[in-house]
């Protein structure tokens, strides 16, 4: 439910939301992807990331909202793999903190030695590129970019991301 309404706010901003808008929303969510892309990258699944990208990118949905899950599910996985340098009350502390699903530390903790401290940086130092992308600051096309960053945090891959 949160992440619904997290949805409906990033499409529609701030201001009261008609039913026309809601009923919209709603019926869109079947096709709607994107809250199922970080489930696919920390489920280590390339092939369901490099789907959900090319239907969100079909569909037209804007490759900011795109880059800010991806950058959300990063920046936990970031703040958890410094947490756990604690212990696992430091971990603990950490998936508390953002609100991490008991059904889902299974998967963070998993991604976490799949993807080290340093390489999570290095994916984020690729969205911050991306970002530069899609404002038109820097050459290439963002949504090879996201689905790199996609791929990288789905397989650990990232050494071909960034130079």
């Amino acid at each position: 439910a949160s992440q619904e309404i997290e949805k409906l706010w990033l499409i529609q901003g701030d201001g009261p939301l008609g039913r026309e808008e809601l009923t919209r929303a709603i019926s869109d969510s079947a096709r709607f992807d994107l809250f199922d892309l970080p489930d696919a990258a920390l489920a280590g699944d390339r092939v369901r990331v490099n789907r959900i990208l090319n239907g969100l990118a079909a569909e037209g949905t804007p490759a900011p909202l795109v880059l800010w899950v991806l950058m959300r599910e990063l920046r936990m996985l970031a703040a958890a793999a410094f947490g756990a340098r604690r212990g696992a009350a430091g971990l603990s502390a950490v998936l508390n903190a953002h609100k991490v699903w008991e059904s889902r530390r299974g998967a963070v903790e998993a991604t976490m030695r799949r993807l080290p401290l340093p390489e999570l940086h290095r994916l984020l130092e690729c969205c911050a590129q991306v970002d530069r992308q899609i404002k038109g600051l820097d050459r290439g096309d963002p949504w090879l970019g996201l689905s790199l960053i996609g791929d990288g945090l789905a397989s650990g891959e990232t050494a071909r991301l960034i130079g």
